[in-house]
């Protein structure tokens, strides 16, 4: 669970990262520490980690998850974004997710609670590799 350890921030984006934090009151800075507010808190609480044991299986199939957002909703990507690392999901790029499990229902059913179904699209990808053109 978490993210790639293979994953490396530069210096810079986990500076912007942590600048973003604090301007959401997530985190806050005191004495030179770092430590999460109660609003990050209740955030976070409100977020259904999973251990492995309690989520479907691998299945080999890859599904991609992508969405669109709006920044007055941003509280709800951050949301999200915990649920998709929690569910074993890897970011490809900013608001694109692959994964190789399916999603719980449970989670499905928040997304339609929080509104956010039009602002998502999930593919499920069989087969590998490139798509060739037919020769009619």
């Amino acid at each position: 669970m978490g993210l790639d350890k293979s994953y490396k921030f530069s210096r810079q984006s986990f500076a912007v990262i942590l600048s973003r934090l604090q301007k959401q009151k997530l985190i806050t800075r005191q004495s030179g520490k770092w430590s999460i507010t109660s609003l990050g808190k209740k955030i976070i609480g409100e977020s259904k980690f999973k251990q492995n044991s309690e989520l479907p299986p691998e299945d080999g199939k890859a599904r991609l998850f992508i969405f669109d957002i709006p920044e007055r909703e941003r509280k709800k990507r951050l949301w999200l974004r915990l649920e998709l690392i929690s569910y074993g999901y890897k970011l490809l790029q900013k608001s694109v997710w692959v994964g190789y499990r399916p999603l719980p229902e449970d989670f499905l059913r928040d997304l339609e609670d929080f509104n956010l179904r039009s602002h998502i699209h999930i593919f499920s990808i069989h087969h590998k590799g490139t798509l060739e053109e037919k020769n009619s």
